[in-house]
């Protein structure tokens, strides 16, 4: 129960303050209506005491307004003044950059282009490597390449079977014969061998 009294004060206090010349005003006008209802019901020359405070309220009234309407206006004009400095700048930026960000664009489009040629050049050339094709575009072998041995299927670049260890012929990348495994050069082309 108390934690329900804490959260309903909270919340009156944050409405309080965010509303303050609101507030202000509906005590003033609630003050003023029961100073006005005794000046009423005793009289004037009863009251006497009263009408000091019933004017007091009323100025305090007026004075309350009076700021709301000031600071109502004075916060139109701040955010009508950032508004339409905001709008300058953006316009201006914008008529310097058109130039600027154009020249800037077309560079990074250039080099997008290179980076894409480059990625798509190596990625043909890891590929052929992978496949076994020669520079020319003709494949180095036409049928997969099995072991002699247990007649498994053999990566490219394998020189020894993974199932049974034997030792596999090794082709030149070149002309596409098969060369012994210590020779440096092809004994067909004079390739140099990796």
């Amino acid at each position: 129960m108390g934690r329900f009294f804490l959260r309903l004060t909270w919340g009156i206090a944050r409405f309080c303050w965010r509303h303050l010349f609101g507030v202000l005003l509906v005590i003033l006008l609630v003050a003023a209506a029961l100073i006005g209802y005794q000046v009423w019901t005793l009289g004037p020359l009863m009251a006497g005491p009263l009408l000091p405070y019933l004017g007091t309220c009323l100025g305090l009234i007026v004075v309350v307004i009076v700021l709301w309407l000031l600071r109502r206006s004075l916060a139109r004009l701040l955010v009508k003044g950032r508004l339409s400095l905001h709008k300058r700048a953006a316009k201006e930026a914008v008529r310097q950059g058109v130039g600027q960000g154009e020249v800037a664009a077309r560079a990074a489009v250039k080099g997008a282009q290179g980076a894409v040629s480059t990625a798509v050049g190596q990625l043909q050339q890891g590929l052929d490597r992978l496949l076994g094709i020669k520079p020319g575009g003709a494949p180095a072998q036409a049928a997969p390449r099995l072991c002699p041995s247990c007649k498994r299927l053999l990566r490219p670049e394998a020189t020894f079977c993974d199932r049974c260890g034997a030792r596999l012929p090794t082709f030149c990348q070149q002309c596409g014969q098969e060369v012994r495994p210590k020779d440096k050069t092809c004994r067909h082309c004079g390739a140099r061998l990796r």
